[in-house]
């Protein structure tokens, strides 16, 4: 399989891409907290379709709540073995 060269520019796009997506994450958060109190909805399609501000403290649909420590080590571990794959492939 022919791997493909990442050029600076690639590299570049993909850290504004990067960027833009956990920014936008934070300020939609940031406007949502500011704008809603917990539990309160927003019709975004009446009587089919809602937005309801609730927190999170688990993974997805709230497995492993209040687990943040373990959270943080997979995250820490998974970042540095997409580091280290980058590092030893010849793909860039």
């Amino acid at each position: 399989m022919k791997k493909m060269k990442l050029t600076y520019q690639t590299l570049i796009l993909y850290l504004v891409a990067f960027l833009v997506i956990v920014i936008g994450d934070q300020v939609t958060k940031i406007i949502v907290d500011h704008t809603l109190s917990l539990g309160a909805s927003y019709a975004i399609i009446d009587n089919f379709f809602y937005f309801t501000y609730a927190h999170n403290t688990g993974a997805a649909w709230g497995m492993l709540a209040g687990k943040i420590s373990l959270f943080l080590i997979v995250s820490i571990i998974a970042a540095v073995g997409i580091i280290y794959y980058f590092i030893i492939s010849e793909s860039y």
